[in-house]
Order: structure tokens, then sequence, then C-alpha cells
């Protein structure tokens, strides 16, 4: 599983964490279950849950590399940042 994706599977299974917590039939990952949820771990700066790894330095990292690639293309367009 690539990051974006992985990073998306942890986003959608927060959102909908009430279907999760309850095994609904209508949940989006049937893979995951209710006892997986509760098995995540915080050391400081890598958040690991669902079998991903979230090193905030990393993404924060990257989301300034990123807005400084959009930057000249946002400001081309008046496109207010903050």
């Amino acid at each position: 599983m690539r990051d974006g994706e992985a990073l998306k599977r942890m986003r959608d299974i927060a959102e909908h964490i009430d279907e999760y917590a309850v095994d609904a039939p209508r949940r989006h990952d049937n893979n995951v279950d209710r006892m997986m949820l509760g098995r995540g771990e915080w050391d400081g700066t890598t958040f690991h849950w669902l079998d991903v790894q979230l090193n905030i330095d990393v993404a924060r990292s990257a989301a300034e590399q990123l807005l400084a690639d959009l930057k000249p293309a946002l400001l081309a367009h008046a496109i207010p940042l903050s």
C-alpha cells in the first residue's frame, strides 16, 4: 500500500469510527474490525495504527514542500495563502 493510500485509509476509518466500532456491515473496509481500532501507539514522533506508520516530521516536511511547489501557481491565480 502506498503512503497516500495508507493515510487515506486511516482517515476514512477515523471518519467513520462509529461504524467500525460495532463492525457495521456498511463500513468501507471489511478487513478492519473493532478489535483492530484500539491497537495504536504513539512514540512522540510516529503514530502507529492499522499497520500504518505516520511520522509527523516526515509528513510536515512533505506538506511544506508541497506548499512551496504550489505557491507560485496559487499566487499567479490570486489564491490567498494562509
